[in-house]
């Protein structure tokens, strides 16, 4: 039962830790290529009744005449790009991060097909012929005072008009200047009856794949609905999706997300998947999924938030949206972490130290844990001899055989008459992944290690070690802690399955961001000092066979 359960745990770890590592690699970002559908929504959508504004006045109105441009709203974070035709956003640059290619980091896809709308395009799910109007037509751009300069500083409030002989529509966007947010409402009669207005997000997010490809990693469709639970769809089972009752939704990426906050709640909100056929390597043809989505925004101005997924400023905006950040299963762990990560960092300036301070504090707060696993495990090995004894015994029975019960109960009383548990060396072991994951979760989701130099050649904590000395390092902790361990089995294939757990450790590791590899390091050299220490507090008994010598050489 000791060496199954072992066994079992070992081989959890590596396939969870394996199965994240394919997940990466078998599904690399996409980009969107073509337009979506017209949208559906409820037959008895929720009333505008708020934002009601006084009707058109009868009579035909002066059409207007907007010139195509684009208007720049930028400060030392961001630089939005607006453009008058359809008033939608064009670009959002984050100058506080950079791509691949050293440029501020873009938001929006910038190779559209011609069919597609921009973000922030306007659609009437009732009539769609209507959205295509509008989002062709050219708006007049006016801020309070005037028309609307070319390059504009945040805070500022824009306006935007445009009429014709059958349609009116004003629509607003304002941009904050302490936070990646814009506010946007919207108005529209046709013939003089107004309309309900769905605002287009999308589609998808970030540049086109290879450019920045860990920032954008793990898109997803994400929506906080009902009882504000989080649904992560990345590939839904049906064409279209719609929600009712949505608190926020948006596209989440590994880094960076865009989320459309309602003041209260969207009564409906609908998301549009496209497979598109694509040519692919060797003649092949791929079909690749993008995402489309359509939120009211007749009702109460929409808050778009466009930017980094950092926990101190998603909280600030509305509660429960920093359940956008995917901690996993083990969240309530890893939200202490992090909060205790960049507490640490307030002191040592410096995220890989930060990692590694924290990483001593767990290794002396399971350190008790540790000890006792050392003392059964110790406990166990000194049992070996008797247990051999017991199962050579009843070697000549088969496994089925009714007498091989019998070897168990007399291994089990074994156990029992030196107060051993067979599970003692396993169970603290199993109390410890909780942690280890936890803490492999948050640092691979965690954005302030994104561009976080360490030291020397390690100049991104997000990012591989370039040279593999961290791996390999932790490979070779990984193996003199297992020599040091005591083992509870004699048993020649159990141990050699463990002596090949640092050699697949450390190739899988070899690609993994190098905060995280430094973590499992330092874990492993804080275990070994640790055991050492324990080494020399273990009673004579229970100590290692070279200790024991030199203490009764001592004694002598």
């Amino acid at each position: 039962m000791e060496k199954r359960l072992l066994v079992a745990v070992v081989l959890s770890m590596a396939i969870l830790l394996v199965t994240q590592y394919l997940l990466q690699k078998l599904y690399p970002p996409v980009r969107p290529q073509r337009a979506a559908p017209a949208i559906s929504v409820p037959a008895n959508p929720a009333p505008a009744a708020k934002l009601q504004p006084p009707a058109p006045e009868p009579g035909p109105l002066p059409q207007t005449s907007g010139t195509r441009r684009d208007l720049v709203i930028e400060n030392d974070d961001y630089r939005a790009v607006v453009n008058t035709q359809g008033a939608v956003l064009k670009s959002f640059e984050l100058k506080r991060y950079q791509s691949k290619s050293g440029n501020a980091l873009e938001l929006i896809p910038q190779k559209f097909p011609p069919d597609v709308a921009a973000p922030l395009a306007l659609e009437v799910p009732r009539d769609p012929a209507i959205g295509q109007r509008v989002n062709q037509g050219v708006f007049e751009a006016r801020i309070a005072g005037g028309p609307a300069q070319d390059h504009l500083v945040p805070p500022i409030s824009l306006s935007f008009e445009y009429r014709d002989a059958q349609l009116q529509v004003q629509k607003s966007l304002k941009f904050y200047a302490d936070r990646y947010l814009v506010e946007v409402s919207a108005r529209l009669w046709s013939n003089g009856q107004q309309q309900g207005v769905a605002l287009l997000l999308g589609p998808d997010i970030g540049t086109e794949a290879g450019e920045t490809e860990s920032d954008f990693q793990q898109r997803e469709v994400v929506a906080s609905v009902g009882d504000g639970s989080v649904e992560r769809d990345a590939f839904p089972k049906g064409k279209n999706r719609a929600f009712t009752s949505v608190y926020w939704a948006g596209f989440d990426t590994k880094y960076f997300a865009v989320v459309a906050i309602p003041e209260d709640q969207f009564a409906w909100l609908q998301v549009n998947r496209f497979d598109i056929k694509q040519k692919g390597n060797a003649g092949k043809d791929s079909f690749v999924p993008y995402y489309q989505i359509h939120c009211p925004v007749d009702a109460k101005p929409v808050k778009l938030y466009l930017g980094p997924k950092d926990y101190d400023v998603l909280n600030s905006l509305k509660p429960g949206l920093v359940g956008i950040i995917n901690y996993g299963w083990f969240s309530f762990l890893v939200k202490p972490l992090l909060l205790s990560l960049k507490y640490i960092h307030r002191f040592v300036r410096n995220w890989g130290v930060a990692i590694i301070v924290l990483t001593f504090l767990i290794s002396l707060a399971l350190f008790p844990i540790r000890y006792k696993q050392m003392v059964s495990m110790k406990k166990m090995q000194a049992l070996q001899p008797k247990m051999r004894s017991i199962q050579d015994r009843y070697k000549k029975y088969k496994r089925t055989d009714p007498k091989r019960q019998e070897m168990n109960v007399e291994i089990m009383a074994l156990y029992k008459e030196h107060g051993v548990n067979p599970l003692g060396g396993c169970l603290p072991l199993v109390l410890q992944m909780p942690f280890l994951l936890a803490f492999y979760r948050m640092l691979d989701a965690a954005l302030e290690l994104r561009g976080a130099p360490f030291f020397l050649w390690i100049h991104d904590l997000s990012k591989m070690d370039p040279y593999y000395v961290t791996p390999i390092l932790m490979g070779v902790s990984m193996l003199v802690q297992q020599k040091m361990t005591p083992q509870p089995s004699a048993d020649p294939a159990q141990a050699r399955m463990m002596m090949m757990m640092p050699i697949v450790f450390t190739a899988m590791f070899l690609t993994f961001s190098s905060g995280l590899v430094v973590y499992f390091l330092f874990s492993n050299l804080f275990a070994v000092g640790f055991q050492k220490l324990a080494e020399k507090w273990m009673p004579d008994e229970q100590a290692p066979d070279k200790q024991r010598k030199k203490l009764n050489r001592a004694k002598g």
